[in-house]
């Protein structure tokens, strides 16, 4: 992938998230492994309607060394693109009746949510989604 910004991607506990436009973004990982099952949870989620949708998945020739956070200088080159949400700015308390609904649809398909928190969730239109599936989030 050529021209991706780095100025404006975020860092998880497993991934770098670089925004390619306005609908769409790259999620880039150090592993193939997670890279997959990222991947794969997030598409069963899209197919569910709790998380955004997932498209061709890619391995950079020359992978991105980002240098922050606790990964350091690991190299990210697994990753997969996939359509942006809005970043959730609201309360994450057990009380906020979309949180423990979102929490109740992720967990009786079979999702662990004990790390569906604010940056981890997000819209895709007027809809809450997760949008962090990887092996930190989800076991």
């Amino acid at each position: 992938m050529k021209n991706l910004n780095l100025k404006k991607a975020k860092f998880g506990s497993c991934c770098m998230f670089v925004p390619l436009d306005s609908s769409l973004g790259v999620k880039l990982y150090a592993e193939r492994y997670e890279r997959d099952i990222s991947f794969f949870r997030q598409k069963k989620a899209s197919k569910l309607g709790l998380g955004p949708k997932t498209f061709k998945r890619l391995t950079l020739n020359n992978p991105i060394v980002a240098g922050t956070g606790w990964r350091g200088d690991v190299p990210f080159k697994y990753g997969f693109i996939t359509e942006k949400a809005r970043q959730y700015r609201g309360i994450c308390r057990e009380s906020n009746p979309k949180l423990v609904k979102l929490h109740r649809k992720l967990e009786k398909h079979g999702f662990m949510s004990h790390d569906v928190i604010g940056p981890n969730i997000g819209y895709i239109g007027k809809k809450l989604v997760c949008i962090d599936f990887d092996i930190g989030s989800m076991g």
